[in-house]
């Protein structure tokens, strides 16, 4: 048996004078989640009495599949009517939607529809190229800290974004609310009175859908509205060994609510149990319309459906290549028609879905003919395969990936062993997200150990020699890192992220011009990007070549004024030159998107110190340690304050901090114990300074050393030290004074910019 793709067929509407007011659409895009999280789909204990509603007044489809268990693929199958083999995005990050793909909201305007989208996620944003055809777009998801792709809003803004734009004209219009709410982090939302988190926030989404949905309905008027409310993949919870999404493709992260409404809302609402899927979005909602459908979909249009006379169908396809990209395993590919649904991998699985939707029953010797028939399906869609127009996003997408639990690899020709499933290598795979969860809580030792067991069985895995090397960066191993790297490059040579860290690794050793003349190759490749952009000023900075890195930043920033890390960037080599109000403009806009970056606000310190603004500088350097505990200039900072200001108790525990990380020098150690004496803690004290002063003891040592002495009841010989410390003080003040006058000298007698706490003079 061979199944063809099926094409959206009805007949275009012309629009004649007097004509009937076309109906309007209201999309509505759940996140991450599952068909079993609906009161409507059998959920006792859901509240979700908005989307309970709409099943009894349209269809519900009880077999619905994602394409992808992932967003973007996933939406940009909803959008088009098109599989991920067709559309070529395959992956969260892996490419953008490309500009000849013909999307639903560009059908629609040529219908004259007017079109809005809010979204509230980073993954749906504009970047990705979903905005294709609509009038407006509302994606500003800048609502929490971290890095972008931790971005999001929850589904109130969604609401408010679209029910404020429904009123701005008279012709029929498209609506699509997309609601992240669901993925995780969960928020609590007690209102709902629900224990569980993830049912919670589907609870909260329920609720602003009936706004959502009452306004559009009003807008809409006597023309009616066409509802289709679908998730793009859902969630598991420790099922088949899985947690989150991503990996594979059974149940609990690909089987959806799909629900459709038409125009008139039905009196009683009906249920098909054959297996569809959400590629068949875009050809329903021009079904549901009237309106002739795109050439060529894989979708299907289910409108006929609303009257009780949908045909049997033909199978669905569905995939993850999130495994060949990581691991190198066999992609997973999914097949369902009616009740059955196949595995198509190494070692495949066929289960009839009736009999157990667990899916642990392996019926593929019982049933070789549906086996045959859905593999000859796969082949089809197989074959139809484009290539991918992979956007070549850059490190800074790779690296940003995991924030939201996706990795991914390079984009492009997928290269895999095909014998390998990675169902098979589940134990692998838990060890590598176990690893990855260590890095992520700032345990390398764990880390460390993780990836090298799984590297003993794999040695050849280019995610998990990654993920080793920036544990090994974390332990401070560099020169392991820097092998470990380096083998990783040999596996996957195009990669841009492995190419930025090690040029990261190789500066941090002081190699600053290997690494940043490998830094600029990945410019060379991904000009646009912005973690290549950064690299190259910060190590232009580090190489103490101040002008150069902040006339490059300008001229960056003409391209893309708003990018933060350019304007954080230049304006910490403007600080280096003490150029303070142009260098404060620029490191304040570069806090405006909340993203952490190193040295901007002790740059601003920098600049209020010289300012004399005290106050300001200490909540700057505060600022800066908060986002990244370890700054050593703003320990330094606190510091040196606290004892300017007897807050001896503070002055130690930075000191502490100082003495006991990386980078320690003496004087951290002399300052902590200097502190505990203030603090009238000899003893600490005595146990800190000791070790300093069987080396080659300063005159702040010895000094310490004299007032411990005579504390410690031994007068006389702290005399005799005091003395001593007094004549090497002098002769260290002379050498000091000495060198400085050299140094003015050296730059024609003029002073140099005093560059405020822990920031190197130029």
């Amino acid at each position: 048996m061979s199944f063809l793709l099926l094409l959206a067929c009805t007949q275009t509407v012309v629009e004649t004078p007097g004509a009937k007011a076309k109906p309007s659409v209201l999309l509505v895009t759940l996140d991450t989640t599952r068909a079993d999280a609906m009161g409507t789909y059998g959920h006792a204990g859901a509240k979700t009495p908005n989307f309970d509603a709409l099943a009894a007044q349209g269809v519900r489809f009880d077999r619905a599949y994602a394409t992808v268990p992932l967003t973007t693929p996933s939406h940009a199958s909803m959008l088009t009517g098109l599989y991920p083999t067709r559309h070529g995005v395959h992956n969260n990050g892996d490419a953008i939607l490309p500009d000849d793909v013909d999307t639903l909201a560009e059908v629609l305007k040529g219908q004259g529809y007017r079109s809005a989208a809010s979204v509230s996620a980073f993954v749906t944003t504009a970047s990705w190229n979903l905005d294709q055809g609509f009038d407006a777009y509302f994606d500003d998801v800048r609502r929490s800290a971290g890095s972008r792709w931790e971005f999001e809003r929850p589904a109130n803004e969604v609401v408010d974004d679209l029910v404020g734009w429904l009123p701005e004209g008279e012709k029929p219009f498209f609506a699509w609310a997309h609601f992240y709410d669901a993925h995780t982090p969960y928020i609590a939302h007690p209102e709902t009175g629900l224990e569980s988190l993830y049912d919670g926030e589907i609870a909260f989404v329920d609720m602003e859908l009936g706004r959502l949905v009452k306004a559009a309905r009003e807008q809409a008027g006597e023309a009616g509205l066409v509802v289709i409310v679908v998730a793009d993949h859902g969630e598991a919870f420790g099922e088949h060994g899985e947690h989150g999404h991503g990996l594979f493709v059974f149940d609990s992260t690909m089987r959806i609510p799909f629900i459709a409404v038409p125009a008139k809302p039905l009196e009683t609402g009906v249920q098909i149990d054959q297996a569809v899927s959400n590629v068949d979005v875009t050809p329903t909602i021009l079904g549901l319309l009237g309106v002739e459908g795109l050439k060529g979909l894989d979708g299907r249009d289910l409108s006929a459906a609303a009257q009780g006379s949908l045909p049997e169908l033909g199978p669905v396809y569905m995939e993850s290549e999130v495994v060949a990209q990581r691991f190198g395993f066999h992609p997973e590919i999914g097949l369902a028609q009616g009740t059955y649904k196949l595995l198509d991998t190494p070692s495949a699985r066929l289960f009839d879905m009736a009999m157990t939707p667990v899916e642990e029953v392996n019926v593929l010797d019982e049933h070789p003919d549906e086996a045959a028939a859905l593999r000859a399906f796969h082949a089809q869609v197989r074959d139809a395969r484009v290539s991918s127009d992979a956007a070549n996003m850059g490190a800074e997408v790779y690296e940003q990936l995991a924030a939201l639990g996706y990795v991914g690899g390079a984009p492009g020709d997928l290269n895999y062993d095909e014998t390998v499933d990675a169902k098979d290598q589940r134990k692998v795979i838990q060890q590598v997200e176990q690893a990855r969860t260590a890095l992520r809580e700032k345990r390398p030792k764990d880390a460390e150990r993780l990836f090298e067991a799984v590297l003993k069985e794999h040695p050849s895995l280019g995610e998990v020699l990654a993920g080793l090397a920036q544990a090994q960066s974390q332990l401070g191993k560099r020169y392991e890192a820097e092998a470990t790297y380096r083998r990783a490059i040999e596996l996957q040579p195009e990669s841009t992220l492995l190419r930025v860290n090690l040029a990261n690794n190789l500066a941090e050793q002081g190699r600053l011009e290997e690494g940043f003349a490998l830094m600029k190759s990945v410019h060379e490749q991904v000009p646009g990007d912005d973690i290549a952009r950064s690299g190259i000023m910060k190590m232009t900075i580090d190489m103490g070549q101040y002008e150069e890195a902040a006339t490059q930043g300008k001229l960056w920033l003409e391209e893309t004024p708003d990018r933060g890390s350019l304007q954080a960037f230049t304006g910490i080599a403007l600080v280096r030159m003490g150029r303070d109000s142009q260098a404060k403009a620029l490191l304040q806009a570069s806090l405006q998107d909340g993203i952490p970056r190193q040295l901007v606000h002790l740059g601003l310190a920098t600049i209020a110190t010289r300012a004399k603004e005290t106050e300001v500088a200490v909540s700057h350097m505060e600022a800066e340690l908060a986002w990244f505990p370890n700054t050593r200039a703003a320990h330094k900072g606190l510091a040196s304050h606290a004892m300017a200001t007897t807050d001896w108790a503070k002055a130690r525990d930075h000191f502490n901090h100082l003495a006991t990380h990386p980078g320690s020098e003496p004087m951290d150690s002399v300052g902590w114990a200097q502190a505990l004496f203030n603090l009238e803690e000899f003893t600490a004290a005595r146990k800190v300074l000791d070790p300093l002063l069987a080396t080659d003891p300063n005159a702040d040592m010895l000094l310490l050393h004299a007032n411990l002495l005579a504390k410690e009841g031994k007068k006389a010989e702290g005399q005799k030290v005091f003395e001593g410390a007094q004549a090497l003080k002098i002769k260290e003040v002379e050498a000091r004074r000495a060198a400085r006058e050299a140094q003015i000298k050296a730059q024609g007698g003029a002073e140099a910019v005093n560059p405020g706490p822990g920031v190197p003079a130029p």
